[in-house]
Parts: C-alpha cells; structure tokens; sequence
C-alpha cells in the first residue's frame, strides 16, 4: 500500500474525565505520532455538567463540547468534520493503549485495508447478544496473538476517515442513539468487502495492546460504562437483530469451524502467560544484579521462596514500615526501611513488589526517586499481577524451578 500514512486521534469524555489526561499523555507518547488530537465531550443532561480545565482544553488541536447527551454517534461526525488525515483513530473514554498501539494498527493497515480495533466481538449466538456466553472477545480482555477477524469492534475504532461518511448516512442512527456504533461501522464496511480486524496483542509486547489491561480493568468495567446499563441490553440486542436481518452476515454464520479454531488459541493463553513470566523471572535470576523484595509479609514469603529454590540471593526485604512477626522468620536477610534504603550507595538494584497491588504506585513513587533501581514487574505488562502470585505460588508447591 503507498500514499500517505498520516493519522489524527479523537479522544472522547463522558463521564470520566479524570481519565482524560492519562489517555492524552497516552497518545502523546505512541511511537507513531498522530498528526492532531482532537476532543469530543459528550453532555451528560440539563442538570449535571463537567467543566474541562481550559489548560487542558489547549492541548487539543479543536475540541468540541456537547450542550447536551447527543448519543454515541456524534463522536464520528465530528471526526468526519475535523479529521484531515488519512487515517483517523477513535477512544472510548476508558481506554488507555500501549504506547505502540498507532503503529501496530498502521503496520496492520498497510498489510490489509480493515477497520481495526481494540476489544473485537465475535458472535455465536446474536440471537442472545451482548449477554456473555452469546459472544467470544478478542483483543486486551482475550488477547490475541495473531491478528484475528471479527464481527465488530469497540473501546477504539483505527480506520480510513473516507469509511465515516458511510457509516453516519443512515437512518439506524435516529433509532439507536446510545448504541449500535461499533456494529454498524463493521456492517457498512462489510458490505463493501472490508473486513474487521484485531491487530495482535502479544503478551510478550504489551506495548502494542489496544489497551493496557490493569486500566481496562480499573476503568473500563465500572457502573459509568454503556455496557452496564441493562436498557441498553435490550437496545444492543434489537440492533444485532435488525442488521442480520437486512443481511449482515456474522463469522458463525459462514465459518464456525473459524470460532473453534480461535477458541483453541485462547484455550492456550495460560501458556502464554507462563511463558512470559517465566522470561521476566529468569531475567532477574540471571541479573547482575542485587535483588530485594519490597515487602515482607506472605507475598514476601512466596518470592523469596521461589528465587532462593533457584539460588539467587535475596539481599534484603525493604518496608515502609516495621512490624513485629515480619520477615517470615528469615533472619539471614535484614529487613530495611524504605527511606534507609534510599540512602544506602546499593548501586543498580532490583526491587520485586512483594505485597498487594494496592500499594504499587504508591511504593513505585518512592523508589522512581533512585534511577538506579529497576522495578519488577514492569508497569504495564500483557499478565496481571495475580498471574504472577499465582505462578510463584504453583511453582513453590511444585518445586519447579527456572533455569
């Protein structure tokens, strides 16, 4: 494919606003730089509004702010009027994409023209559509390796900004106002033989995710999302029902033998995940490295445990603060306060985070004030913490060790 790869970035905000600089600071970041950010915030109704800072408004290219609730629709419209580039690249306002999300969606395009997405849906049942069994997702909640066809995709839209004037000429726009977006996107462009698509989200390349899994987690299933609303169940499910009924065609419609074989990828993913795990532990294990565990406590346990079985020493457990019963009767392995910690000339130095997840930012903090010191995990990787808990937790019960 030849011509012009330039691509603009339209954020939205609802309800979430707090969410909003994290998300800008997102697509600032992305390796392939989008020509302008653009901001649509929707209304909410008469009674209740959300001021945008003005200094955060300067930051935007154009934005545009709704008096009112004007639907899930209006987003595209407004990307249609101000979007100049080739490509155009829609967020939900909950989504937080790795910072190679741009590229990987580009790179993506470049093999084959398709609306490419975030969270893609593949439906088994549309009869019983959006409740859970009725679908298979794919992307950052089921993450892919490879790229994967879908019916239709969601949280965000990568697309050719031509394919918007067809979507927003229609009259199932008036009738479906708070949803139905996604799906008809992916039926118009169906109709004209362009396919939807999730571009790969690797476990071991979190950066190219459509979404970072700890934010789709925290933001992204909460009571403020469409989804949640049981009204819009029964919307989402008319909707599906009609488009098949002019004839959109779904994947199970055509090729089920292609849904069996997707499912038994994902039927893989604990392997996958194993593996990654396994290659950022035998990282540390490997490392030149002095290794401390930032906490103490039954997490501490657990990791000091499982590196010392593969006989890597365990310099010191560092807390915030002291209480009596830590160190889990490992008297060998002095225990240090935090701010003691920083003093000390340690040199490079890893730190684990050795505790509940709650504390992590926190703690990340005060350890970022030493540039010398690596964190482990890294902050956004295609596993969640409790995967890596539990693999430590299984291999100590197991005596596995990694080599």
């Amino acid at each position: 494919m030849k011509g012009d790869y330039s691509i603009d970035v339209v954020l939205t905000t609802y309800k979430r606003p707090e969410i909003l600089l994290h998300q800008l600071n997102a697509i600032k970041a992305q390796s392939v730089k989008p020509e302008k950010i653009y901001l649509y915030q929707d209304g909410i109704d008469s009674f209740y509004k959300i001021v945008i800072d003005k200094e955060l408004l300067k930051e935007f290219d154009d934005y545009y702010i709704a008096a009112e609730n004007e639907g899930v629709w209006k987003r595209f419209e407004y990307a249609c009027s101000v979007s100049t580039a080739a490509y155009v690249c829609l967020f939900d306002d909950d989504t937080i994409p790795g910072f190679r999300w741009l590229e990987n969606c580009l790179e993506s395009m470049k093999k084959e023209k398709a609306v490419y997405g975030t969270n893609g849906v593949i439906i088994k049942k549309y009869n019983e559509y959006p409740v859970a069994h009725s679908m298979l997702n794919v992307g950052w909640k089921n993450p892919n390796e490879d790229s994967t066809e879908v019916d239709f995709v969601g949280h965000s839209w990568f697309i050719d900004r031509m394919w918007l004037e067809d979507m927003l000429d229609t009259g199932f726009r008036k009738k479906y106002k708070y949803v139905g977006e996604d799906m008809f996107l992916s039926y118009v462009c169906r109709k004209k033989g362009i396919r939807t698509i999730v571009p790969p989200h690797p476990y071991s390349s979190p950066e190219l995710w459509g979404c970072i899994p700890r934010y789709g987690n925290q933001y992204g299933i909460n009571n403020l999302a469409i989804s949640a609303d049981s009204k819009n169940h029964s919307l989402m499910n008319q909707a599906i029902r009609e488009l098949h009924d002019v004839g959109w065609n779904f994947i199970v419609d055509t090729d089920e033998e292609y849904i069996d074989m997707v499912e038994k990828k994902f039927a893989e993913r604990e392997q996958n995940i194993k593996e990654v795990i396994e290659s950022d532990l035998s990282a540390i294990i490997n490392a030149d490295k002095s290794v401390y565990l930032y906490g103490a406590g039954l997490y501490g346990g657990y990791f000091y445990n499982y590196l010392s079985n593969a006989g890597k020493e365990i310099k010191g457990f560092v807390v915030t603060q002291s209480y009596t019963g830590l160190n889990n009767g490992i008297e060998h392995v002095p225990t240090i306060n935090v701010n003691e910690f920083l003093k000390m000339n340690q040199g490079s130095a890893i730190v684990i985070l050795a505790l509940n997840e709650f504390y992590h930012e926190e703690i990340r903090g005060l350890l970022d004030k030493d540039k010398k010191i690596s964190v482990f995990p890294q902050r956004d990787r295609g596993y969640l913490y409790k995967n890596l808990i539990d693999y430590i937790k299984i291999s100590n019960d197991s005596s596995v060790k990694i080599k």
